[in-house]
């Protein structure tokens, strides 16, 4: 009778043991599996941040549509009605290509793609721009990036999505004059 008293606890505890075990080991198994997900995404080939190539660069035919808000909604909800700081142009465009074209070689060509019309809220105020994506194209370079710009002046506002060169030869400095043939 002892020996069966001695043997019930030892009984409860060995299943209790294993009963703990196999559960503990359902968990990394899950772990496991979601780890397993998780590479597999990051092994998937990242699309570049630079702007793509014109070829690749797919656009939306231009149809007339609504411009987007950008900025504190709240304001609106609260007043109700926006003051316009300017008015859509049709030339922003050229004017746009004039000014970029100024400070550039004159074998630079500059292609500039719309992308979308945009209202940029500031405070109380509001400005129509338009978000365009500007490549400048020359012999031995190509970079791009996006901007927003007035709508009525052709002026840059805001500028991101630089192109980033990579692994560009540097120029060495010598101590001895660079000598022409």
């Amino acid at each position: 009778m002892k020996k069966l008293l001695i043997a019930i606890p030892f009984l409860l505890i060995a299943i209790a043991v294993i009963y703990h075990f196999d559960s503990k080991q359902a968990i990394p198994t899950q772990a496991l599996s979601e780890r397993r997900q998780s590479i597999e995404q990051e092994n998937q080939k990242r699309m570049p941040a630079s702007v793509p190539e014109p070829e690749q660069l797919q656009l939306k035919p231009s149809t007339p549509k609504k411009r987007e808000f950008i900025g504190d909604k709240k304001l609106i909800m609260k007043n109700g009605k926006l003051k316009f700081t300017n008015k859509p142009s049709k030339n922003w465009l050229t004017k746009l290509e004039k000014s970029l074209g100024r400070g550039s070689p004159s074998d630079t060509k500059i292609e500039i793609k719309p992308e979308r019309s945009l209202i940029l809220l500031e405070g109380s105020l509001a400005k129509n721009t338009e978000q365009v994506v500007v490549v400048f194209n020359s012999e031995n370079n190509r970079n791009s990036f996006r901007a927003m710009v007035d709508s009525q002046t052709g002026k840059v506002i805001r500028t991101w999505d630089h192109t980033i060169n990579e692994n560009k030869k540097t120029i060495n400095l010598t101590p001895y004059p660079l000598q022409s043939n």
